[in-house]
């Protein structure tokens, strides 16, 4: 369990009693009933069903408890403007709504309504990128999801902007962006198609841990298909020096591909792989395309 898990379950002792004090009263109901799992590791299971500001609050304690680090300073500022700034009975709504749907239809993707743990996990991409300081990016977030990073770049002063899939209505990645006040684009990224076309150029355009190169057979793009799509992100998207970075995970690329991305990487660490629009690399490599007749 967390720290902030522990701080946490005392912050709930006595909960079970059936006369509620007036703070315990706007609890969600489903912390007075026995909780059930919704995700298998604990950490991530206690913040799916505690209330937002609580567990702001036991994170706050858990992080004051830890090692002093720059992601543990810049988190504790977030978590107490979040504890102020987002709405924990408009999020306790969020989260009846969505235990109930998703505990029916055996989905997992309740994690995401655990905000204190994936927000960990973005500010961690964020630091790589350099998105804690420096000036105002405009940044593209391909599969942005619940919106997590887009919420937290926006609080270091970018203008960041989502694309994912167009789900239903009422699927739990619109409830978050919207919750959050961050805008996402309905596009489904496909082999050999543009990327949508918008007003301005970006700064940045991320994929973290996406999976958009694979179809609806799990068949995964082939080097043309993703030529197609590095070529579009920089010649239309990027603005000059701009960068893409992708974590490529899950599913089986062929090799041929994983040297095509390395051939025109800057920069790659494991499946980590940035690309920088104009890079000399990036230059020399399509002139040897050009050369060899795109072979």
């Amino acid at each position: 369990m967390s720290k902030g898990g522990a701080a946490l379950k005392e912050s709930f002792a006595g909960l079970e009693s059936t006369e509620l004090s007036p703070d315990k009263a706007k609890l969600p109901l489903r912390l007075v009933q026995p909780i059930f799992p919704l995700h298998p590791l604990p950490e991530v299971n206690e913040g799916i069903f505690a209330r937002l500001d609580d567990y702001l609050r036991a994170e706050l304690v858990g992080l004051s408890r830890e090692a002093v680090t720059a992601d543990n300073v810049f988190l504790q500022a977030f978590f107490n403007w979040a504890l102020w700034n987002l709405d924990a009975d408009a999020y306790a709504a969020i989260q009846n709504k969505h235990i109930d749907m998703e505990r029916e239809s055996g989905s997992a993707i309740c994690k995401f309504l655990n905000f204190p743990h994936y927000c960990r996990r973005k500010m961690g991409q964020l630091h790589r990128l350099g998105l804690h300081r420096g000036s105002p990016k405009r940044i593209l977030d391909i599969g942005c999801g619940p919106g997590h990073f887009q919420l937290m770049a926006k609080y270091f002063g970018h203008e960041a902007i989502g694309l994912d899939l167009p789900f239903e209505a009422g699927h739990l990645y619109n409830a978050l962006c919207e919750f959050f006040g961050v805008r996402k684009i309905d596009h489904r990224i496909e082999a050999m198609q543009p990327l949508p076309a918008f007003a301005a150029r970006f700064d940045l355009v991320t994929a973290f841990i996406t999976q958009f190169d694979f179809d609806d057979e799990n068949r995964p793009w082939n080097v043309r298909s993703w030529r197609f799509f590095v070529d579009d992100v920089c010649d239309n998207l990027l603005r000059s020096n701009g960068v893409l970075y992708l974590t490529l995970t899950g599913g089986d690329r062929p090799k041929e591909v994983w040297q095509y991305l390395g051939s025109v990487a800057e920069w790659t660490h494991r499946h980590a792989i940035m690309i920088r629009q104009g890079s000399p690399i990036r230059r020399l490599a399509r002139r040897i395309r050009r050369a060899t007749n795109g072979r």
